[in-house]
Order: C-alpha cells, then structure tokens, then sequence
C-alpha cells in the first residue's frame, strides 16, 4: 500500500513538472511571436514613411505619429533609425522646424 501511495505520488510530482515546463516553452513561443509581430509592424510603418515622403517630398514627427498610428518617441526613434540607415536627412534644429526629406 506505501508502495502504491509513493507511486501515486511520484506520477503526480512527474506530471507537474511535465505541465510546468510544456507552459514555460508555450509562453517562450508566444513571446517570440509577439517580437515578430512588433518587429513586422516597425517595417510596414518604415515603408509607409518613405512612401509619404516620396509623395510629398517631406515629413514631420507628428506626420509619423498619425501615419504609423504611435506615440511621439516612437515617431522619433523611427525616423532616426531611418536616418541612421541613410533614407533620410533631417532639415531644421529643434521642435516644430524639424523635418525630414529622402536622401539625394
């Protein structure tokens, strides 16, 4: 009878931890599939920049936000990495004289 309740009992224990590792590889393969995800809307918003610029020869932050539909920083971090990449140049120092034109 002792034998059978260790036995039990070790099933058990076998099948939590079968349980807990399948839920840990589940939430790692949810959470690279949500990088993806971010990773593939950057992109699209990147292009979409460009073709506004394309069509109409310049672009500001706020031309950004509702464009790609983010916030102000992320508005911002896309056009820098856009200029870091050299599509772009930015024209204008600071606030709302700055704005950005494809690079020649």
């Amino acid at each position: 009878m002792i034998f059978f309740l260790n036995f039990v009992l070790f099933i058990s224990l076998f099948a939590l931890l079968i349980g807990f590792f399948s839920l840990k590889q589940k939430r790692h393969s949810n959470l690279e599939d949500i990088n993806a995800l971010k990773k593939r809307r950057k992109e699209e918003s990147k292009k979409k920049i460009i073709q506004f610029l394309n069509e109409r020869g310049r672009i500001k932050n706020n031309d950004v936000e509702k464009l790609a539909e983010v916030a102000d920083t992320t508005a911002t971090q896309y056009l820098q990495e856009l200029e870091d990449e050299g599509l772009i140049v930015q024209k204008g120092k600071e606030g709302h004289a700055v704005f950005y034109v494809a690079k020649k």
